[in-house]
């Protein structure tokens, strides 16, 4: 490690300085700040000082990490944020309180573009760090350049650097800003010689003498800080006297070697270079692992079950320590110790591939297969109506059962997001099950799990991997997993051979029909409910219509027959028996979309809230399926304008097709989604005051608060919440948005970010608005419970209430123009208030008979 940061400062200096060393020479010039820490750490921390350097700044980097910088980051962010994440914040802060800085480099990196899919994306974490200095630290964003990085597309990254130093008032033609890129594309590829070269010296030392030696892997920001890595390289190499060296030593020597065989979609920067490393290890007869990780990093919580593959096919140990910068590593000598002693003992041998490759089956037997579908709300139910009409007899699986539990953590991590542990524990509870009652080769024979997926950045993207592992485990390796992915916005359902492939578009468009009718059902559901004398009643008219939407599905989900159901189901709602006073608080429920939809593994929370006399509405299934097809339309459209203008005409036309496919799909299920929605428009009233998504990501970007190419559920939870808090959502009638109640799994990072940002936010706001009233919780379920949770809501309920008395205040002239205007014999007799009713609002707690 010492030896790597050497090498890293010298480089730096021939672009910059370190902060610690005297630039007072250089004070004239626009000084810009670059935290030595996550990607910067590597070498896009050269990288980024050598195109600041050209475009005629000068880059200053902070100092390597120490307990200081890490004490600051840790105060200054969330818990659940892993080490590295929070160093980020201790080294922004330093440099900012340096009066000689005066800007700092806060990029967002996204991604790494390749010839064929996935492109490599980079974690959230890093994606979205700059967006949330800005307000967790309090800094002006004026003095922020926080540009939005795609590597390996030259003319993007030209467009992206461009916009962002116009934003501060730099103006680049493209000529010096292609230049500045090639540069510092330059300056990078000398730095890593340099490291290839410590690491050929390295290697051929011990293969001379015949010794073993430890090869660190992990991601870069790990292995290489001291306080990520609790300084364990040290410890290797000075305490225990191993042969240790960190992979980015060896990366020209495992670059090339091919991955296909042993991942199908793997979509992280770090993760390639760490199964790359795993196998050059692995294959090596003198090198063993050691990985480092740091607690609640999420793709290494994934990562690792892949890892232990490889190392097992070759018969090599693998240590693997957490490394959460302790006070000291006292702890991981002895376990190193013990390691050595194993190391010693093994007789390794050269791994086989085909040990190693995930298991790959034929479906050529899909059509007569039950498909199974893990269960994330009704609309797993409807999609199991939609295989049925197309010949295929679909299945929701059981969830929340003991035995799916025990499975699920016989397998998984605390660390690992708790849907993932929802999916495995269904599948393998309910097939371990079927091969107790009908026998191991019925079961192969006769079901496919059908799990949907995506290409990053969020972890959702490898459950079909891990599934597969913990399959093979339990001995289910002749049961395929298929789904389609959000990359191609879902066209890619792997539909059977006799549905034929014409039929793929007819499946969406039964798809979206019935997910949109069942948010629907969902919200009539929520709107009646915490009003009814008998709230059993409505759970089971809901189930009942729930059934019937089925039915039409399977039939084919025809339009008039949905709006026909639509309309039975609003008149059957209105026989219910409700109570009669002012409506409640209306509370935004959104969040991680399987634990927002999935109300057995929150404990229902939701039910808690309407005994609290609040009216919730749930974020739809329909918004996030708007969300995917309007950013794959924006990102075609992006990527169009760009090739054209530098005469790429391949490029346009294959961007061109993608984008009229989006286009098509997109202008269908806006305009069925307002047929099917007609008959409830009347009862719904006023529940539905948000812009489309791509309208609230527009907003984000305008105000500097957050990128939609930062993408996932993130930025819409973040959109939300910055449309709530600034009162740009407006009431209607007298629906009033009180409230949010913002869920996500224990250590999910994309609801992580979301959190964070919007508690800076608020933070940020208050100081200009001390009066701010922002009801809002942050709940986050897994294993454990939240045992303030009840407190909390007590609270939020009392807060909902004020905020609705003001907003009331705000908007009573409006409502009461609004109201001796509407004649009596217009008034809708399905109105479940009656908002000039001179009743009194009852208290929160107060029962009413």
């Amino acid at each position: 490690m010492e030896k790597y940061h050497k090498i890293y400062e010298n480089h730096f200096k021939k672009q910059g300085s370190l902060l610690e060393d005297d630039f007072s020479a250089e004070v004239s010039r626009i000084t810009v700040g670059i935290k030595r820490s996550t990607a910067t750490l590597g070498e896009k921390g050269i990288w980024s000082a050598a195109l600041l350097k050209r475009l005629g700044f000068y880059p200053v980097v902070s100092p390597r990490s120490t307990k200081e910088i890490a004490k600051t980051g840790i105060d200054n962010s969330r818990t659940d944020f892993c080490i590295a994440r929070k160093l980020v914040t201790g080294h922004a802060a330093l440099l900012s309180q340096n009066p000689n800085i005066r800007y700092l480099f806060n990029p967002s990196f996204i991604e790494h573009r390749q010839d064929k899919p996935p492109d490599l994306k980079y974690c959230i974490y890093t994606e979205s760090e700059g967006y949330l200095l800005n307000d967790v630290l309090s800094l002006d964003e004026n003095t922020q350049i926080n540009p939005i990085l795609h590597f390996g597309d030259e003319n993007l990254l030209v467009h992206s650097l461009k916009e962002e130093f116009k934003r501060r008032g730099f103006i680049f033609s493209n000529k010096e800003m292609r230049d500045s890129i090639r540069y510092a594309d330059r300056a990078e590829e000398e730095f890593k010689k340099e490291l290839h070269r410590v690491g050929d010296t390295f290697l051929k030392k011990i293969e001379e003498n015949g010794e073993k030696a430890y090869v660190g892997i992990g991601r870069d920001y790990v292995l290489l800080d001291p306080e990520a890595s609790s300084n364990s390289g040290a410890m290797f190499s000075q305490v225990r006297g191993l042969h240790y060296i960190p992979q980015i030593f060896l990366e020209h020597r495992f670059e090339h070697i091919p991955i296909d065989d042993v991942a199908e979609n793997e979509f992280w920067v770090q993760s390639v270079k760490i199964l790359k490393a795993n196998l050059f290890v692995a294959g090596h007869p003198d090198l063993f692992p050691i990985r480092m990780m740091n607690f609640a990093c999420g793709p290494d919580s994934l990562k690792i079950y892949q890892e232990e593959k490889i190392q097992e096919a070759a018969g090599k140990p693998l240590l693997t320590l957490l490394t959460d910068a302790q006070t000291n590593n006292a702890p991981f000598v002895t376990r190193t110790e013990a390691h050595e002693r194993v190391v010693n003992q093994t007789k390794t041998e050269k791994p086989r591939i085909v040990n190693i490759r995930p298991g790959k089956y034929s479906t050529d037997n899909n059509d007569g297969r039950i498909w199974l579908i893990p269960y994330m709300g009704d609309a797993a139910h409807v999609a199991a109506s939609a295989l049925k009409h197309f010949g295929i007899d679909g299945k929701v699986l059981p969830t929340n059962t003991q035995r799916g539990y025990e499975i699920a953590r016989k397998h998984i991590h605390t660390e690992v997001c708790h849907p993932l542990k929802g999916v495995v524990g269904d599948a393998l509870g309910f097939l371990k099950e079927q091969v107790e009652r009908k026998g191991k080769q019925y079961v192969e024979d006769n079901y496919l799990v059908m799990l949907p997926t995506t290409s990053g950045p969020c972890r959702f993207g490898k459950y079909t991997e891990i599934l597969r592992i913990f399959m093979d485990r339990e001995g289910l390796q002749k049961i395929p997993i298929a789904g389609p992915s959000s990359e191609s916005d879902y066209f890619d359902i792997p539909v059977p051979e006799k549905v034929g492939a014409s039929n793929k578009l007819k499946v969406q468009k039964v798809l979206f029909k019935g997910i949109n009718a069942s948010d629907l059902l969902e919200d009539i559901t929520l709107r009646f409910r915490p009003y009814a004398e008998d709230k059993q009643q409505i759970t089971d008219l809901k189930k009942e219509r729930l059934l019937a939407l089925g039915k039409v599905v399977e039939n084919g989900a025809n339009t008039a027959a949905l709006i026909e159901w639509g309309r039975d189901t609003v008149s059957r709602y209105k026989q219910a028996n409700l109570r009669r006073y002012d409506r409640f608080p209306l509370v935004l429920y959104i969040g991680e979309i399987y634990m927002r939809q999935h109300d057995p593994y929150t404990g229902y929370v939701i039910h808690k809230l309407e005994e609290k006399q609040l009216e919730m509405v749930r974020d739809p299934i329909t918004d996030w399926l708007l969300y995917v097809n309007q950013m794959n339309q924006r990102n075609s459209r992006r990527d169009i304008k760009l090739a054209v203008k530098n005469w790429d005409l391949a490029r346009a036309r294959k961007e061109t097709g993608k984008l009229i496919n989006s286009f098509l799909k997109g202008k269908y299920m806006s305009r069925i989604a307002d047929k099917i929605a007609q008959p409830f428009h009347e009862v719904l009233h006023g529940r539905h005051c948000l812009p489309k998504p791509i309208d609230i990501i527009n907003t984000l970007e305008k105000s500097h608060k957050f990128h939609g190419n930062i993408e996932g559920e993130s930025p819409l939870s973040i959109g939300i919440a910055y449309y709530f808090m600034h009162d740009l959502i407006k009431p209607k009638g007298d629906a009033y948005i009180s409230g949010i109640f913002h869920v996500g799994p224990f250590t999910c990072m994309q609801e992580g970010v979301a959190t964070a940002k919007i508690e800076a936010m608020a933070k940020e706001l208050r100081k200009r608005k001390s009066d701010l009233v922002f009801p809002i919780i942050h709940a986050f379920f897994g294993d454990s419970p939240n045992p303030n949770l009840d407190a909390e809501i007590a609270v939020f309920t009392e807060q909902c209430y004020q905020k609705k008395d003001m907003l009331k205040e705000k908007y009573r002239c409006q409502l009461s123009t609004d109201a001796e205007g509407r004649s009596a014999s217009t008034r809708s007799q399905s109105q479940i208030v009656d908002i000039n009713n001179k009743k009194r609002t009852p208290h929160a707690y107060e029962k009413v008979d």
